[in-house]
């Protein structure tokens, strides 16, 4: 396992790993780029993902910055994974993915969260719907049918709404909360409030028209309200 270094004080969210054994020597140390920034690490480099958006690589033998690339929206960490009959399916994280691809990342660190082989295809899905880790709606925020989901992430199209609600969120619009896919629910209710052209127009404008509706009467029922 990784070291992940979050807001506590004392960074102590880690997973045990049987390499790591005192006495511990510090090799060098490197100023943070960003608050609640998660790490991984594969033989040559340490992966940094903040939530703030930022991906990059550090050479592990002095610090080197390799690359680093801001990503089109805030993250929350990486891809959750699935298996069905060998296949993975990602359940979390798209943005980072479809980034890390179009930055050129070799390989990225993935966390399995479920094994469903054993279920025939509708067993599959019934398991994935029943857990909240399968949302089919496209672009327009249109429900499709399972098999019509983008087999690579090179062919997975942007949803401008979602990525205004996790800036509206940011921006303290309203809370996170811990209910599956509750960016969805916010991105469909600004999908009817804000219009496509002020978001594809001036991206800043529709947050700032985005965060009163967010704390409205008319919100009142979406998660993490926290308007009066």
């Amino acid at each position: 396992g990784a070291p992940v270094a979050s807001m506590d004080q004392g960074n102590t969210n880690w997973v045990d790993d049987p390499k790591l054994k005192p006495p511990f020597r510090l090799r060098w140390a490197c100023r943070p780029f960003d608050l609640r920034v998660q790490i991984n690490a594969d033989d040559d480099s340490i992966y940094f993902i903040s939530e703030a958006g930022t991906l990059a690589a550090l050479e592990q033998a002095t610090g080197r910055m390799r690359w680093r690339r801001r990503l089109n929206g805030p993250t929350d960490g990486w891809e959750q994974m699935l298996l069905d009959r060998g296949k993975l399916y990602i359940t979390d994280h798209h943005h980072l993915g479809r980034a890390a691809v179009e930055a050129g990342v070799g390989r990225v660190f993935c966390e399995i969260e479920v094994d469903f082989s054993a279920h025939d295809p509708p067993g599959f899905w019934k398991e994935m719907e029943e857990s909240s880790w399968v949302h089919p709606l496209d672009e327009n925020g249109v429900r499709h049918i399972y098999s019509r989901l983008p087999a690579r992430l090179a062919q997975m199209v942007d949803d401008v709404y979602r990525s205004l609600a996790a800036y509206v969120r940011n921006a303290g619009g309203y809370d996170k909360t811990g209910k599956a896919y509750a960016e969805f629910v916010w991105a469909d209710f600004f999908r009817r409030n804000v219009a496509v052209e002020i978001v594809t127009g001036d991206f800043g404008a529709a947050v700032r028209a985005a965060l009163p509706l967010a704390k409205s009467h008319r919100a009142k029922s979406l998660p993490g309200f926290k308007g009066e």
